[in-house]
């Protein structure tokens, strides 16, 4: 099996990210920050805002 990697564009979903209001060196923001590629191209802690 291929496993394809892909960039994550955070642009995209930082923005509508429920934790977008911490600061970058704080969870779960780091982690997804220190992970620039993966198989879905979308951060790893993401979760969308519902407010």
């Amino acid at each position: 099996m291929i496993d394809f990697e892909k960039i994550v564009k955070f642009g995209d979903y930082c923005e509508t990210c429920k934790h977008k209001a911490l600061p970058e060196e704080f969870d779960p923001c780091w982690e997804c920050l220190s992970q620039s590629v993966n198989t879905y191209g979308k951060p790893v802690k993401y979760e969308e805002d519902t407010k």
